[in-house]
């Protein structure tokens, strides 16, 4: 019998799901990376620490703010969705508030240069400037 003309063979893909995904999460690492480092610097453990917006608490965690959160950015090459202008560190109890697992909720203005400039903060009726601290 000759299989080489069977309607039963069915071609392997050039490359399963799991390959595409590994190496498309390999390129997105090195930008991660690179864009995390420079955010730590820029801002520390928490970049809204004594402002007089509560206490800090939780580990330093990177948070998305605005129209660069992550739900919005989906399917974007890794250079567009993370970038310094749409991230910032801040502890666990902070993020929680921008996000809006906790209440009040943190308002962010962001200014002409995202987070890389200065932010005006809204914690219920407090309202604070967040400069860029070089550090």
């Amino acid at each position: 019998m000759d299989m080489t003309h069977s309607s039963f063979a069915n071609p392997k893909p050039a490359k399963t799901r799991k390959q595409v995904k590994a190496k498309k999460d390999r390129s997105e690492t090195a930008v991660k990376q690179l864009v995390r480092a420079i955010v730590s610097q820029r801002d520390g453990d928490c970049r809204f620490q004594n402002l007089g917006l509560g206490p800090c608490s939780g580990e330093s965690e990177w948070a998305h703010v605005k129209k660069y959160r992550r739900a919005n950015t989906r399917r974007q090459p890794p250079e567009q969705r993370h970038k310094t202008v749409g991230t910032l560190m801040a502890c666990s109890r902070h993020h929680d508030l921008i996000d809006g697992r906790q209440s009040p909720r943190l308002y962010l203005d962001l200014g002409p240069e995202g987070c890389n400039g200065t932010l005006v903060a809204s914690l219920g009726s407090i309202k604070r400037l967040v400069p860029v601290v070089i550090r």
